[in-house]
């Protein structure tokens, strides 16, 4: 009988706690959401711009819940980096217009975005999303603007899938810069660079020029100074921000881990401008490499070997070769054009 009685009493205390541990719901403290204890956002309460954030009150936001806006007045969705999951008939029937997927999410549940009869814009972050049964079933013609790096092929299955037909199209925008920082004996420069992934997503970002409005003068933003400094940094920075800002997506800086890019002011100015910051991987110089193989060719081909008498010698050689390098260097694998005109002619393709 006691054994019996200790048996009973243990899976008593089992199932009250696994009933205390069952996911509680809370409302956060601006009003404007309901998550729950293991993460997830079940409710919308805000105006027409649906900002999703990755924290809420200190609880990490790893998931969009079940019909979390189904069927709301919204004209955007944002999301930030650190949600996984999009569940099932999230978004279903809303007035949303344009929707930015964060790059960490990994799985969009069956219709999340069906019926939405006014959506037009869709931003993948990642291609290494996998989509669950009639994603956008319902939805008029969708534009996708994806990675430079992603398999189009692939895509166009994936999403053919998920819009239970073709009625799709891709683009692929300047949304990726890379930059850097070297030093030579007398100065120190910061240089941006930015993947325009209308090349079909070269990954040789050296063999790229700027399609902003002119794009001979304007291919890199750049500060040089005496020495490495902050205010060269956030200068370039400033350049590469308000130049990009035609880029009607979310844009994304990419860098190493040098102590520039790791300052205050550095990355509040990504956050207020919606940037994403990105770095390499600790150990990892390849990450970079785009940026370092630039210096390297610049270095070998303006520097060694030449003798410069004063910083404003050798910054007038650095910006005349930059010139030089996107007007008039020609290159092989660009069909011997150079950047400028290669990028020229393909736009006219």
């Amino acid at each position: 009988m006691r054994k019996i009685t200790t048996l009973l009493t243990a899976i008593i205390l089992l199932t009250n706690t696994i009933a205390f541990a069952e996911s509680r719901t809370y409302k956060s403290s601006s009003g404007i959401f309901d998550y729950t204890s293991d993460g997830v956002v079940t409710a919308y309460y805000g105006d027409e711009l649906v900002s999703v954030p990755s924290d809420i009150d200190g609880m990490p936001i790893r998931k969009i819940g079940e019909m979390m806006c189904f069927d709301l007045g919204i004209s955007t969705v944002y999301m930030e980096d650190g949600i996984e999951e999009i569940g099932e008939s999230a978004f279903e029937g809303c007035s949303a217009t344009y929707v930015d997927i964060a790059a960490s999410v990994r799985t969009i549940a069956d219709r999340a975005f069906a019926n939405c009869d006014c959506l037009t814009d869709v931003v993948l972050g990642s291609e290494n999303v996998t989509f669950g049964y009639d994603v956008f079933i319902g939805t008029g013609y969708l534009n996708f603007t994806v990675p430079c790096t992603a398999n189009l092929e692939m895509l166009t299955d994936k999403i053919s899938d998920a819009k239970g037909g073709n009625d799709f199209g891709f683009s692929i925008m300047h949304n990726a810069l890379v930059e850097s920082m070297t030093e030579k004996d007398i100065f120190g420069e910061n240089m941006f660079y930015c993947e325009d992934c209308g090349f079909k997503g070269s990954k040789y970002l050296e063999d790229i020029s700027l399609p902003f409005s002119d794009v001979s003068d304007d291919a890199w933003y750049y500060g040089i100074s005496k020495t490495p400094s902050a205010a060269s940094i956030l200068s370039a920075q400033q350049q590469a921000i308000e130049i990009t800002s035609d880029c009607p997506y979310r844009r994304t800086f990419h860098s190493d881990r040098g102590w520039a890019y790791q300052m205050n002011a550095y990355s509040l100015n990504l956050k207020e401008n919606r940037i994403f910051q990105s770095m390499s991987r600790k150990g990892n110089c390849y990450d970079n490499s785009d940026m370092e193989n630039f210096f390297g060719i610049l270095k070998q081909e303006m520097y060694y070997g030449t003798t410069y008498y004063s910083f404003d010698e050798l910054k007038g050689a650095i910006e005349r070769y930059i010139k030089y390098y996107n007007e008039k260097r020609i290159k092989e694998k660009l069909g011997w054009m150079s950047p400028v005109e290669y990028r020229l002619n393909a736009l006219a393709a």
